[in-house]
């Protein structure tokens, strides 16, 4: 975005009343939140295809990250949802004082949480991938 855009929603930003720009604020968090719980349901659904020893759907594609893919993907996301935690206490700070209202204080705490369980979530499925990837291959030197 060009720097004059920049100080230009800076400065309309701070024309509006506080409580005004607190729901706004509040509203993008929520719409964050709402796109990490759809990420936590897209990993708790491979979590549960793994864990079901079903050999139909999902479960043969998963097979298919003997290259680290999936795994990298989960930690690059941890990595993500961990700087945004970061970013949103020092924004909180910052552009807060470390006070909110009460609707952006909610939003902030449910996606503070969200985040979190995401992360866990993500590592997980990491370690679950790890564990069907080991057993696989003792299952196949089993068979050797």
């Amino acid at each position: 975005m060009p720097t004059f855009l920049k100080h230009l929603l800076a400065v309309l930003r701070k024309a509006l009343p506080r409580p005004l720009v607190e729901f706004l604020c509040a509203r993008r968090l929520d719409r964050m939140a709402r796109r990490l719980l759809r990420m936590r349901a897209r990993i708790d659904a491979m979590s549960g295809h793994l864990g079901s020893g079903a050999l139909e759907g999902p479960l043969l594609r998963l097979a298919a990250d003997a290259d680290g893919n999936l795994r990298r993907m989960l930690a690059g996301l941890r990595e993500e949802v961990g700087v945004m935690r970061r970013d949103l206490a020092l924004w909180h700070m910052r552009e807060c004082g470390g006070r909110a209202g009460t609707r952006l204080a909610a939003a902030l705490a449910r996606l503070n949480g969200i985040a979190l369980d995401t992360g866990a979530a993500a590592l997980r499925l990491q370690q679950e991938l790890d564990e069907h990837e080991r057993t696989q291959r003792e299952g196949a030197g089993w068979a050797g």
